[in-house]
């Protein structure tokens, strides 16, 4: 694999680790190329999906060594990403609608940062941009906690899944903990996030946490119920998994109210009227590491259709 340091001159610090469909990388980098995309994007997005690049990954243990690293990495994000301009855009001219955090190793050192000067861009923007993130259920998430608790996200995904508070634990007080997330949202730096039901999509999807299309429909039904201002949906991970298991569920459809509208990989609804079904997007990118040793790796549970890493 090609690999640049993350400031050097002329160098997009990037790493491709998988995309058969990819066009090759962008000159003197290995950004790849995927502008071939650009119009896809675009349709989905006036289909109203939301379509936002994630950051991190399962086994990618990657952090920030400083608060100036982090800021310089927003604005490459911005540039290449969403709003911004360069002569390398992966996605060509689309501008996807924002930035997810799925930091599940290292530490979330100077994250507050990159958020903080996601956030000068995107607030000067005409254009609505998304920040949402995507921690264990565990609480305080020991990866992205700081940060939650420091910037203002839109939504958070949480993780029902893999550990002790995951959906195979629901109604059990002193494991589920969907409270304490609604207390957080209550309390956080924006009043109006919405907080995501994260369940696995099938029985591999996780180690633990899988349910029923129907039963999940009734966990939602009864979350909204209880928590009107702070549920916002389902996430399900991931789009592939999804696509199979729900969009073929008749007992899903009947008990959530339209939850299982089709899904397709990197489609995410953007309605907020009533509440959303979310599939996590199908692009994983990681910061540039702290040191040279630390070096992330693709998600090892499993790998949706497109994947990128980027150091």
């Amino acid at each position: 694999m090609e690999q640049h340091t993350p400031h050097a001159t002329g160098k997009v610090p990037w790493r491709r680790i998988a995309s058969p469909a990819a066009n090759g990388a962008f000159p003197g980098t290995a950004l790849p190329n995927c502008q071939f995309l650009a119009q896809d994007i675009k349709t989905c997005q006036q289909k109203g999906k939301i379509i936002t690049l994630s950051l991190g990954g399962a086994t990618g243990s990657t952090s920030f060594s400083s608060d100036s690293q982090a800021e310089q990495f927003a604005d490459t994000i911005w540039n290449l990403f969403l709003g911004g301009s360069s002569s390398t855009r992966p996605f060509g001219t689309a501008v996807l609608d924002g930035i997810d955090l799925d930091i599940e190793t290292g530490d979330s050192n100077h994250y507050a940062a990159f958020v903080k000067r996601l956030r000068t861009h995107t607030d000067q923007a005409s254009k609505k941009f998304y920040l949402t993130a995507a921690p264990q259920c565990v609480y305080p998430d020991a990866h992205v906690g700081t940060v939650l608790n420091a910037v203002p996200f839109d939504a958070v995904y949480v993780q029902f899944y893999n550990n002790y508070c995951g959906l195979q634990n629901y109604g059990n007080p002193n494991a589920w903990n969907y409270d304490t997330w609604d207390q957080w949202a209550k309390n956080s730096a924006n009043k109006n996030v919405k907080i995501y039901i994260g369940a696995p999509a099938s029985p591999t999807s996780a180690g633990s946490g899988y349910v029923d299309a129907a039963t999940l429909g009734r966990i939602a039904k009864e979350t909204r119920a209880k928590y009107p201002s702070s549920f916002g949906g389902v996430m399900l991970w991931d789009a592939s998994q999804a696509y199979g298991v729900f969009s073929a569920s008749r007992a899903c459809r009947d008990e959530t109210d339209g939850l299982c509208l089709q899904i397709t990989a990197a489609l995410i609804s953007r309605s907020r009227a009533r509440w959303a079904l979310v599939s996590r997007a199908a692009l994983l990118i990681t910061p540039p590491p702290s040191s040279p040793g630390r070096r992330g790796s693709p998600r090892s549970r499993l790998v949706p259709r497109h994947e990128y890493e980027l150091e």
